[in-house]
């Protein structure tokens, strides 16, 4: 016995439904993903940025200092070089 065209109908439109739900929610996953990137770039960046800011007042401020910048380079190297 056959199967009639309308079960067999029946049963294709419950499996594109559930294709298309599975579909969805990998779109919805992938959106979720992309929006936490997207959040972590944003702090990476304003991150980056203060990190800028406070290197370029450090450097102002050993340029001013009473010894000069390149007495602290210098001393720095020797520190660094034992």
């Amino acid at each position: 016995m056959r199967p009639s065209s309308s079960l067999r109908t029946t049963v294709a439109s419950a499996a594109n439904s559930q294709y298309v739900s599975h579909l969805e929610s990998l779109v919805q996953e992938y959106q979720e993903e992309r929006q936490a990137q997207q959040q972590k770039k944003y702090v990476l960046s304003k991150s980056n940025k203060q990190m800028e800011l406070t290197t370029a007042t450090i450097m102002e401020y050993l340029k001013h200092q009473e010894n000069g910048f390149s007495e602290y380079i210098e001393n720095s190297r020797i520190m660094l070089n034992g």
